[in-house]
């Protein structure tokens, strides 16, 4: 197909593909077009908070030797902060304190879909490693991980994030 960018506007990339590929004079041709927006979404507050006492579920406890953790995220918190179906590039993380040791060892980030609504037990779904493993230091301010691999969320699932180290 061909692909026009206009985000330096819009965010907006169009993707045209003719079918057939190859347009000949009087021939009938079927061109479908593709229209994507690039941008970020807030979901939740950004505004909990974890201590020496808080369960590993922290995204950066590092006052334990090792953390595995899950959270649900809903379709519809998805749809509301505005996204759509397609890939998820990268994640976000706020950051008013870290602990010791600094250095998350392995750090990984796996997202899947799922039809639950709560989790109160790991989940299985089938996961996408979206990012590391890796060593990975959180430091004050907003770590981001840009993921090298995109999740394709359908617009429709709910999503469960995993993540894990071993220290």
């Amino acid at each position: 197909g061909t692909s026009y960018t206009d985000a330096q506007n819009t965010g907006i990339t169009a993707t045209a593909t003719a079918t057939p590929s190859t347009i000949c004079a009087g021939a009938s041709t079927s061109l479908s077009v593709t229209l994507a927006r690039s941008g970020n979404a807030t979901i939740g507050t950004g505004t909990g908070t974890n201590s020496t006492s808080s369960a590993v579920s922290a995204w950066f406890g590092t006052w334990f030797g090792n953390g595995h953790a899950q959270i649900l995220i809903l379709a519809s918190e998805l749809t509301a902060a505005g996204l759509k179906a397609g890939n998820l590039t990268g994640l976000n993380i706020p950051i008013t304190s870290t602990g010791s040791p600094t250095t998350l060892n392995n750090y990984t980030v796996k997202i899947g879909a799922t039809s639950a609504t709560a989790i109160t037990t790991f989940q299985a779904p089938t996961f996408t490693t979206v990012w590391g493993p890796t060593n990975f230091t959180p430091s004050v301010g907003t770590s981001s991980f840009t993921f090298t691999t995109p999740f394709n969320w359908n617009g429709t699932s709910n999503i469960i994030i995993d993540y894990c180290y071993a220290n």
